[in-house]
């Protein structure tokens, strides 16, 4: 097996599947968690390449969405002169890995090589 797949395929499904497990234990009554591990459990043995990229793309617009929402959280708290607690300080380091790894996923596993100008003929 390939080091690209590995990094560019199975590390960013477990890492969504890891998500979707949380999500399932911590919050009891998510519809989301589900979906999201059954969308990535296909994913991780079924691997086409626009179900990859769309679901990465997916998931990239999520995360920027919750770190807009993380940011008004931040900016919330402060104005109340409180301090962030550890899991608002923690929550950016998921957001963060899940906008890395879908970036994973948008990318091809098999890019085509193409030749170098001086070699076309």
């Amino acid at each position: 097996m390939k080091t690209g797949t590995i990094f560019k395929h199975y590390l960013p499904c477990l890492y969504f599947i890891f998500l979707a497990l949380c999500i399932f234990f911590l919050f009891d009554n998510s519809i989301i968690a589900p979906v999201m591990l059954v969308l990535f459990l296909v994913l991780l043995f079924i691997p086409r390449t626009y179900a990859r990229m769309t679901a990465g793309l997916l998931m990239l617009f999520l995360s920027l969405y919750f770190s807009l929402a993380w940011f008004d959280e931040m900016v919330d708290v402060r104005a109340v002169g409180g301090t962030p607690s550890a899991s608002l300080r923690s929550a950016i380091l998921f957001i963060a890995g899940a906008f890395c790894m879908s970036i994973l996923l948008i990318i091809p596993l098999h890019l085509p090589r193409r030749l170098p100008l001086y070699n076309r003929k």
